[in-house]
């Protein structure tokens, strides 16, 4: 869907760095992963699907994905 949007949009000027996946919960006000200003979207495939980055983990946060649940830890 990333690359699609990007590609869509690519001939009005969209430029694909602009794209910032996050990942986000209203638990941990919003911030969890974020990806690096400039970076643009990164992709990869497992099992036949096309997943996106969601970045790395802010400071202090840590992320566990165990069968296929993401678990958060925040600082104590």
């Amino acid at each position: 869907m990333l690359r699609r949007f990007s590609e869509r949009f690519a001939p009005n000027g969209f430029d694909s760095r602009a794209m910032m996946p996050v990942y986000g919960l209203s638990e941990a006000s919003l911030a969890v992963a974020f990806t690096p200003t400039g970076r643009g979207r990164r992709t990869w495939v497992a099992g036949g699907r096309e997943l996106a980055s969601a970045g790395a983990p802010l400071p202090g946060i840590d992320i566990d994905v165990r069968g296929g649940r993401i678990f958060v830890r925040d600082p104590p």
